[in-house]
C-alpha cells in the first residue's frame, strides 16, 4: 500500500526547501490532460523554472497534481508517464490524484484536500489551475483547508473555443442554433465562477483580458504572461546541419508547427501563402516545412494548393525535437483570421518559433501582435484575409525580400525577442508576484511589490 501510494505521490524533488515566514508552496492542477505533450513544455518546464530560480519571493515547494480519473490512474501507462513528466522536472514533484467521476467534485475534493496539503509541506498552497475545469476543481478543494489562493490561467476564452469547434467564427454567426448558444452560454457561466471565485488571473496576452473585462467586470487582479519556452537556441552550425539533413542548403524555407484544425486557416492562409511563393521562384529556390501530428491533412491541404511534392516535407516529430527541426527555417508562419479566438490567443508555436532564430509571419489582424511582439522585426504583420490576390502576390514579395536582403537582423531580433518576452524565466517574478498577490487577498503573506500586475 506504502509503495502504491508512492508512486502516485511521487518522490520529493532533491534539495526541496522548507522556509519560514511569508513562505508559500505552489501546486499547480492539470485536469485530465497528462497526456497532453503541450503539459511537458506549458507546466512542467515552466514549475522547472519557478522551482529553480532564485529570488526572494520563490516558492518554498513547487508540485504538479495531475487530476485523472480513478479509472486511469493506476494503469501502468498513466503510472509511467508520470515518471516520464517527473524526470522532465527533477526539482517539481509530479504527483497523480485519482477521483471517482460519479461522486462528483464536491465529493472528491476533501479526499484530494489532503493530498494538496501533503504536497504544501506545512505551508499556505497557490493552486496554480490550468483550464476552468482546474479552477472549480481547486476551488472545492480549498473550500476543505485552512487558507490558499486559486490562480486561474488563462491559455484562451473557453466559451469561444466552444464555438468555434461546433463550426461557428463568433456568437453572431452562431445566434441562429440554439444548441451552440446553450453550450455557449452554459460554458461562459462556468467561466465567469471560475474566474470570479480565482484570487488571481495569468493570461496569454492584453487582449484576452480585455475580452475578459467585457464579460466579466468582477475579474480579479491579471497578469500578462504567454506560452512560452525554456531555452533559445539559435546554434548556426546545428542550422546548417539541421539544413543539410533535409536537403534544404541554398533554399529559402517556409515553416509550419502545428495541427490543421480550421482555426489554423491553413488553405487561405498558410498554403495559399506557398503556393504564391513556389510559383514565384520556383521549387528549386522555395521550399515549404511542416511540422504536424496530420501529416496526410496537412500534406492534403498544400498539394491541394498547388505546392509540388518536390518543394514539401511534412513531417511528424517527438515533441523533444521541434525546436532542432525549427533552425531550419527562414520564417514560420501565423496567418490566422481575426476570429474572437484567434484575436487574443498565443500560440505555443509563436515562442518555438523566435527560440530557433525563425522570424514569424503573421496576419495583421491578430491583436496580440501589437503588444507581445513589440513591434519587432523579429516578427511581420501582413494584411492577408479579405484582399484580393494581386493583392495577397505583393505581400508575399515584400516578405520574400525581406528574408532575403535582412536575414542575418531578422534571426537576430526573433532571438532577442524570445529572450525578452517568451522565455519561463523572462515571466518569473511576474508569476511569482501574483501567486504573493493571490495569497495576500486572504491575508495570508505580507506586502510585496507588484510591478507586473493590473
Amino acid at each position: 500500500m506504502k509503495a502504491a501510494t508512492a508512486e502516485l505521490l511521487g518522490s520529493s524533488p532533491p534539495g526541496e526547501s522548507h522556509h519560514e515566514g511569508d513562505a508559500y508552496a505552489v501546486v499547480h492542477v492539470v485536469v485530465q490532460e497528462m497526456h497532453k505533450s503541450i503539459v511537458e513544455t506549458q507546466v512542467l518546464d515552466h514549475m522547472e523554472i519557478q522551482a529553480t530560480a532564485p529570488g526572494a519571493l520563490a516558492p518554498a515547494n513547487v508540485s504538479v497534481l495531475l487530476l485523472e480519473p480513478l479509472r486511469h490512474a493506476a494503469r501502468p501507462g498513466t503510472l509511467a508517464r508520470r515518471r516520464r513528466l517527473a524526470r522532465r522536472a527533477p526539482h517539481v514533484r509530479v504527483s497523480l490524484g485519482p477521483y471517482v467521476g460519479r461522486l462528483g467534485v464536491g465529493r472528491n475534493a476533501s479526499l484530494l484536500a489532503r493530498l494538496v496539503r501533503r504536497l504544501g509541506r506545512g505551508h499556505p498552497v497557490v493552486l496554480h489551475c490550468r483550464s476552468e475545469e482546474a479552477v472549480l476543481w481547486a476551488l472545492a478543494i480549498r473550500s476543505h483547508m485552512r487558507g490558499g489562493a486559486v490562480v486561474a490561467d488563462m491559455r484562451g476564452i473557453w466559451p469561444e473555443e466552444f464555438l468555434h469547434a461546433r463550426g461557428y467564427d463568433s456568437v453572431e454567426a452562431a445566434a441562429a442554433d440554439e444548441g451552440a448558444m446553450q453550450g455557449y452560454r452554459y460554458a461562459l457561466s462556468r467561466m465567469r465562477e471560475a474566474l470570479e471565485g480565482s484570487d488571481a488571473i495569468l493570461a496569454v496576452s492584453e487582449a484576452l483580458v480585455s475580452w475578459v473585462d467585457e464579460h466579466i467586470p468582477q475579474r480579479p487582479p491579471a497578469t500578462v504572461v504567454p506560452c512560452c519556452v525554456s531555452s533559445v537556441d539559435g546554434d548556426a552550425g546545428a542550422r546548417d546541419r539541421v539544413r543539410a539533413e533535409l536537403g534544404l542548403t541554398g533554399k529559402t524555407v517556409l515553416c509550419y508547427v502545428g495541427s490543421a484544425e480550421r482555426y489554423q486557416h491553413l488553405e487561405d492562409g498558410f498554403a495559399r501563402f506557398c503556393s504564391i511563393a513556389v510559383a514565384l521562384h520556383g521549387p528549386d529556390r522555395m521550399h515549404v516545412l511542416c511540422l504536424t501530428p496530420a501529416v496526410d491533412r496537412v500534406s492534403g491541404i498544400l498539394v491541394g494548393a498547388g505546392v509540388p511534392t518536390t518543394a514539401l516535407t511534412v513531417m511528424q516529430v517527438p515533441q523533444s525535437r521541434v525546436g532542432g527541426y525549427l533552425l531550419a527555417a527562414d520564417a514560420g508562419f501565423l496567418l490566422r483570421d481575426g476570429s474572437p479566438v484567434n484575436r487574443v490567443s498565443v500560440p505555443v508555436k509563436l515562442g518555438e518559433y523566435l527560440a530557433a532564430g525563425v522570424p514569424v509571419v503573421t496576419s495583421s489582424l491578430l491583436e496580440w501582435t501589437r503588444d507581445l511582439l513589440e513591434g519587432s522585426s523579429g516578427s511581420i504583420a501582413i494584411d492577408w484575409f479579405g484582399i484580393p490576390d494581386d493583392a495577397r502576390v505583393r505581400q508575399v514579395e515584400h516578405v520574400l525580400a525581406l528574408l532575403t536582403h535582412d536575414h542575418a537582423a531578422l534571426r537576430a531580433e526573433a532571438l532577442s525577442l524570445a529572450r525578452r518576452r517568451f522565455t519561463w524565466r523572462a515571466h518569473v517574478d511576474g508569476v511569482r508576484e501574483t501567486y504573493r498577490a493571490a495569497l495576500r487577498a486572504h491575508s495570508i503573506v505580507s506586502a510585496a511589490p507588484l510591478a507586473q500586475s493590473r
